[in-house]
């Protein structure tokens, strides 16, 4: 549970564990342009998100949808969401939590809000099982990715996705700004994380026609 968190919730121990790592997602469109990801230069996300959005893989899927969504009202067909990530559990060797990077998250959005008996696990499909206590680490990257570079992918995602960041009149402070999508509401009011019939469509559309098909 305090590895891969599944049935986390009501969970007394969850609160008996430190872990950090970092989680980033390389986004494969068609024609094979790629372009990385990550929760940490996400604007749309507060502090407190940006941390839950990275290590607790259910939040991180939600994270991913979100993503989905930026790509299809930006008009970019996605084929592929592939993680990549290192974390290390109350000072385990470091060991990839989303894996493996071969693994297509397209494939799990919206289907992961029950977890066994109720539901399929995802050990062994998209999460890994807790690292060992001891031995060699396990990670064969350690954030070798720009986060400026990444910064400026997620911006550039949301502007040609039509939402804008901006003062909602506050002042200067980080919080006084905000994401707003194109109908000129704040961003988090519109459920971009939730798989509606219409992003449904849109991932049998955008992968089908590659011969990818949705498991």
């Amino acid at each position: 549970v305090s590895w891969h968190e599944e049935g986390h919730l009501h969970a007394w121990h969850m609160k008996l564990r430190s872990k950090g790592g970092w989680a980033v997602l390389e986004a494969v469109e068609a024609g094979g342009r790629t372009t990385l990801y990550t929760p940490t230069s996400d604007r749309h996300l507060t502090y407190g998100q940006v941390k839950k959005a990275i290590d607790r893989p259910h939040a991180f899927l939600l994270w991913t949808t979100g993503l989905a969504r930026l790509h299809m009202m930006a008009g970019r067909n996605l084929t592929a969401l592939h993680p990549r990530s290192c974390f290390s559990l109350n000072s385990r060797p470091a060991a990839p939590l989303y894996a493996p990077p071969t693994a297509n998250l397209l494939d799990f959005l919206g289907g992961y809000e029950l977890v066994p008996p109720f539901g399929p696990s995802a050990v062994g499909r998209w999460l890994t099982s807790l690292p060992p206590s001891s031995g060699e680490d396990q990670c064969e990257h350690h954030l070798p990715y720009r986060a400026d570079l990444m910064r400026k992918n997620m911006d550039e995602l949301h502007t040609a996705a039509g939402l804008s960041f901006r003062s909602d009149g506050g002042g200067g402070r980080r919080s006084d700004w905000k994401l707003f999508a194109p109908n000129g509401q704040f961003a988090y009011t519109q459920k971009l994380h939730l798989v509606d019939d219409a992003l449904a469509d849109y991932l049998r559309r955008s992968r089908g026609v590659h011969g990818e098909g949705r498991t």
